[in-house]
Order: structure tokens, then sequence, then C-alpha cells
């Protein structure tokens, strides 16, 4: 026998008992006539260096990413270049990340040290500046509980002082 036999050859007309001679010698082949075989049969392969057709992967909705080809012949890592927050579903965002942390407003106060538009105690000095009005006007406001002394403490010109026990 030379070669692989197929029950059915070139327009051969076969017989059932032509169709059966076939199958024997299609189930004689030995391991030794075809090469040692190794893997599973499944149709997928046992390894591979790379695809045969490399493709781009990229990411994108709530996150975006540079596109990156990947043929498999090594990992890759797909930088990510912006996010949409409008489209996050869940979690929050950490305040050491630019967040606040909580999931309602009146945590996000909590969580950012920020008084309410109304009520709320604040504790501490407040300061405020604006050296865009000009030199005219006031420009910071100091309100604290430091006690000062006419005469001998030093105020800046322009400077408004609230001092309260």
């Amino acid at each position: 026998m030379s070669g692989f036999v197929t029950p059915f050859e070139e327009n051969e007309g076969v017989s059932r008992a032509g169709f059966n001679q076939r199958i024997e010698e299609i189930n004689s082949i030995t391991a030794a006539q075809i090469g040692a075989a190794t893997g599973a049969a499944d149709g997928s392969a046992q390894s591979a260096e790379k695809l045969k057709t490399a493709r781009t992967i990229g990411i994108s909705g709530g996150a975006t990413g540079t596109a990156t080809s990947f043929d498999g012949s090594a990992d890759i890592t797909i930088p990510v270049t912006a996010l949409d927050v409008s489209k996050a579903t869940a979690g929050t965002l950490p305040v050491a990340r630019g967040g606040t942390g909580a999931t309602t407003a009146a945590a996000a106060l909590t969580n950012l040290g920020a008084l309410p538009k109304a009520g709320g105690t604040m504790t501490g000095n407040l300061v405020a500046n604006n050296p865009a009005i000009g030199t005219k006007a006031v420009r910071n406001i100091y309100a604290g509980t430091s006690d000062m002394t006419a005469g001998t403490t030093a105020l800046t010109t322009g400077t408004l002082y609230l001092v309260y026990e």
C-alpha cells in the first residue's frame, strides 16, 4: 500500500466489498507510516509560535486605550489613554485619586472636609485671598480667635481682620 487510501478515489465505482476493503486498509495504517502524532485530535493546535493572522486589540466605553497589535508571540499591554466616568456604573473613586470616596453628597462633604451650603461648623482660621480685585479693595479676610493688640499686632493694609471669642 502506498500513501493514504480513501474509501472513494476519483470516479471509482466501489461495491460494498470494495468499500469494506478500503475501510480495512485505512484502519490498518500504522503510526510509522504517517509519523507519530501528538496532542488531541480536536481541531486545536498543540502549540503555536504566533497567530496566523495578527489582530489589533483595543478598549472602548468607560475607558479608551491605544489599539495594540497582537500576534500571539508575546504578551501585550494596552495603555489606557482616557476615562469617561459618566459611564461608570459601580464603585467610588477615592479622595486620593481625585474623587470623593463617597456614594452620596452628604458623605462626599464629610470625606472632603467641606461645609454644606447652610449650617455646619468651621474651626480654625478662615483665609480668603483675591489679589485680582485691586489695591483699594479688601484682598484678604482673616477670621479667628487669636487676640490682636492695637499698635503692636502687625496688620497688612487692605486686610480685614475678624476676631471673635
